[in-house]
């Protein structure tokens, strides 16, 4: 510090000038440095962090994160998740719309069950419409947190197209079987 004492005292940006002055952009960049921070401050109180991650979600390739946000946004979409286990859940999103760097997705399931490992069909094993549709049970107490490294796929459901698939689906004849082999 006893080094710079002097050179300030005796006027450094008097005698730095001739060094920067003859740089044609010096006074643009100078006042982009005071002025920038005061504009960053001015446009956040405009435009709050949750816009700017609806923002950024809407323009990136990510798209599980594009239906989970759809999904949270809107109380009539429903998705199906299928977990690196093949445990299957459809249900709500829960929680915040936009999260950078999320970890966690809470879902309010209606239906549960798990996917044939031959077939890969899902296969529902637990109806949770009828009962959350009782007026003494707490929603709150049956939100299921799923970990998003451990999903496998994520889609949009509709239970009634479910069931229109579900009934016209014949299971294969033996006969059939033989005579495609």
């Amino acid at each position: 510090m006893a080094l710079l004492e002097p050179q300030l005292q005796d006027g450094w940006l008097i005698r730095a000038w001739p060094d920067i002055q003859p740089f044609p952009y010096a006074w643009t960049l100078g006042s982009s440095l005071a002025l920038g921070p005061v504009a960053a401050w001015l446009v956040n109180l405009f435009y709050d962090e949750e816009m700017a991650s609806i923002n950024a979600l809407l323009a990136g390739n990510d798209s599980m994160e594009r239906l989970l946000f759809e999904a949270a946004l809107f109380d009539d979409k429903l998705v199906e998740v299928t977990l690196v286990s093949g445990k299957v859940y459809a249900g709500w999103v829960l929680g915040s719309t936009a999260i950078r760097d999320r970890k966690y997705v809470e879902v309010m399931p209606i239906a549960s069950g798990y996917r044939s490992d031959e077939t890969l069909m899902v296969r529902f094993t637990t109806n949770y419409a009828q009962v959350l549709e009782l007026d003494e049970i707490d929603w709150d107490d049956h939100r299921v947190v799923i970990p998003i490294s451990e999903i496998r796929t994520a889609r949009p459901f509709d239970m009634d197209i479910y069931k229109r698939f579900q009934r016209r689906r014949r299971p294969a004849s033996p006969r059939r079987a033989r005579v495609g082999q």
